[in-house]
């Protein structure tokens, strides 16, 4: 009966391969006014640190330029956001940048209507293989406005 063993001891090769990916999930919230953009992407260069991307790196130095633009169109837009809610997931080779605020209104995310501070978030995104997107907040009022990036190896 040596053939049957029990399952967390020993793994089958079908059962390893499809084993989903680790994830990190980094959120912080930061009071909207002066001093936002510096408290979100202080935080998450401690994030981008414990999730195993250098600091010192050009991609990590896009992420942060990511992370405070999409910050300052939350002071500049949506001024009656009293907390801004900022994360980051690392998953599957892929990290997601994204900034949640309380304003309904969902930004322009085609080239004819992008100001420039969203057009470089757009820029940097396709450095990486990544994409920006906004959408409705599913469980209250506002959006989340989100950058994704593929991980350079």
């Amino acid at each position: 009966m040596d053939r049957f063993r029990p399952w967390r001891k020993y793994l089958p090769p079908v059962a390893v391969e499809h084993a989903l990916p680790r994830v990190q999930r980094h959120i912080v919230s930061v009071h909207v006014g002066p001093g936002a953009v510096r408290v979100a992407t202080r935080t998450v260069s401690e994030s981008l640190t414990e999730a195993g991307i250098a600091p010192t790196t050009a991609f990590a130095d896009a992420v942060l330029l990511v992370v405070g633009e999409l910050v300052t169109n939350v002071v500049r837009h949506a001024a009656n956001t009293p907390v801004a809610y900022v994360g980051i997931t690392v998953a599957g080779g892929q990290l997601a940048v994204s900034v949640a605020d309380d304003d309904d209104r969902l930004p322009c995310l085609d080239a004819a209507g992008m100001g420039p501070g969203l057009w470089m978030v757009s820029e940097l995104a396709d450095e990486y293989q990544g994409q920006v997107l906004a959408e409705p907040a599913a469980d209250r009022g506002g959006k989340t406005v989100m950058a994704r990036f593929q991980i350079p190896s």
